[in-house]
């Protein structure tokens, strides 16, 4: 009796055991992506969810003054580049993105960040950034597009209104900034055109 009671413990014990293993093992591995794949699923997503959305206005502080204010979208193409002052590749952006400011008249680039008023002064006195600047103190204006926490993101509105194209990311180092400053254009002449970017 005593020999029976081992042996049914055993082998519902194996069993058990058995079952076990099988469900772990039969659990998909979990995916794993670089670095390089997350930010393209991000890039895929977001302009999977921005592309055609209709932006009438934004709301956020001047860097000169503490009150809100509501800043029009115009009827040429806008961009709206998030980015802060520690990010290196927002700094080498905002190269490509004066440099382009330079080049069409046609053209509103708004830049938006949620960094301390103070810091920003000083960086842009610092940098010689010579674009608007929003403060967007409460995150405001991320929560009405539904960005992710990453940085930058330049977002393309074409003179209908229309986000038209989104880029996360920036040049790669200082000798990329021409050529990115040239994919900007490209956008911005694809939008001015009516013609989707390829």
């Amino acid at each position: 009796m005593y020999m029976k009671i081992l042996l049914f413990g055993f082998i519902t014990i194996f069993t058990f055991s058995f079952d076990s293993f099988a469900i772990k093992n039969t659990h998909p591995e979990p995916i794993k992506f670089t670095f390089t794949e997350r930010i393209q699923n991000y890039d895929s997503i977001l302009r999977k969810a921005l592309i055609g959305k209709k932006i009438e206005y934004i709301s956020g502080f001047p860097l000169e003054s503490d009150s809100i204010l509501k800043y029009p979208i115009q009827s040429k193409v806008t961009i709206l580049n998030f980015w802060f002052t520690k990010c290196p590749t927002c700094k080498l952006e905002l190269n490509a993105l004066q440099k382009l400011n330079f080049t069409k008249d046609d053209l509103s680039i708004l830049l938006i960040t949620s960094t301390n008023r103070d810091i920003v002064k000083e960086f842009v006195k610092r940098e010689k950034v010579d674009l608007p600047i929003i403060i967007d103190r409460f995150a405001s204006i991320r929560q009405q597009l539904q960005l992710p926490s990453m940085y930058p993101i330049t977002i393309f509105i074409n003179q209908n209104h229309e986000i038209f194209e989104v880029i996360i990311g920036g040049p790669k180092d200082f000798n990329d900034v021409n050529q990115f400053t040239n994919k900007l254009l490209n956008i911005v002449n694809s939008s001015l055109q009516g013609r989707r970017v390829q």
